[in-house]
Parts: C-alpha cells; structure tokens; sequence
C-alpha cells in the first residue's frame, strides 16, 4: 500500500474543486481528519504497517463523491431542512421513542427522528454502533459527549433533561465498555 501515492492523486483529485470554498474547504478538513482517526484506531488494534496504509487509504478515498455533492449544490445547507434555525434548535425536544431508544443503547432510525434535536441524538448514539474499544476510547479522550451535548443551549425544560439524561448514559456505557475489556485487545 502507498498512501503517499494515494494521497498525492487525491491532491490532483481536489484540483477539480474550489479549495477557497468553505464548504469543500470543510470537506477537506474532514478527510483528513478522519485519515487521522482511523491510523489512530488502527495503531490502537495493532494492525500491521500495511493494514494501517490501507486503514489511511480507505479514510481518505471515504466520501470522495461528496465533493462534487457539495460542489452541485454549492453548500451542505440541504443536510437539515431551513425552517431551523439556533433559536428553533434551542427549544426544540427530544421524541419519546428517540430518546428511550437512546436509553435502550440502540442506534437511532432514520425514520424515527422527528424534530432538529432527534438528528443531534442520533449523531450521539452512533456510540453504540462503534466496533472497537479504542473508537470508544478516542470519545472519552477526547470528551465528544459533553461537546456535543454542550454545543446547544436547551431552552426546553424538558429537553435539558433528557439530554442530562443522555450525556449519563452514554458516558456510563463507554466506560463500561471501556472497563470491561481493558486489557483485552479487541
């Protein structure tokens, strides 16, 4: 594997694409960020020099054709629909089957995410679908739950709650995870 190689044809790849974009500027970002988590997680399994190559490889080539996604639609702006905005996010609540889905450390379904903060949630509960401790680890290292949680301001009463709610039971199951198989390698 040559990722040099590999990243080197990506470059040329990005020459097809605005850099001074902000929203390919963002993408960028993202690729290479992931490139670094996943050599992350796979030095953390122990993966040969080789399978940690193709692990960087396949991080950067990830979401390839969300540049010309992007560069159709000019901005990642259809992601969530425009009726939302901070002060609509502020007040928005958790639904009931999201939230005790949540709770039950069950991934979220697409289908069952009925308001702006429902999306949040589910970005949180991917916790659940992660395959090795040491992506559950990066997360406590690196405080993703509190982040995440912490980045709206929850006007709702009820909605406060609940995602107190949540930042326990995540942070209760990563360490949990994280203690049970400490010293195995998985």
């Amino acid at each position: 594997m040559d990722f040099e190689l590999a990243e080197k044809e990506f470059q040329k790849y990005l020459e097809n694409y605005d850099a001074n974009d902000g929203s390919i500027a963002l993408k960028i970002r993202h690729t290479y960020e992931v490139v670094r988590k996943s050599e992350y997680i796979a030095q953390g399994l122990k993966l040969d020099d080789e399978n940690i190559k193709l692990a960087k490889i396949i991080a950067l080539l990830h979401d390839i054709g969300r540049f010309e996604q992007v560069k159709e639609t000019e901005d990642f702006k259809n992601i969530f629909p425009s009726k939302y905005n901070t002060q609509t996010i502020n007040y928005e609540a958790v639904s009931p089957k999201v939230f005790n889905d949540f709770i039950k450390h069950k991934c979220i379904k697409l289908e069952d995410r009925k308001t702006i903060i429902d999306y949040w949630v589910c970005v949180i509960a991917f916790i659940f679908d992660l395959n090795f401790d040491i992506s559950l680890k990066y997360v406590k290292e690196n405080n993703y739950i509190d982040i995440l949680i912490n980045r709206i301001d929850y006007k709702n009463a009820d909605t406060k709650k609940k995602m107190e709610d949540i930042r326990e039971c995540a942070k209760k199951y990563i360490e949990n995870r994280c203690n049970k198989n400490r010293g195995e390698s998985k």
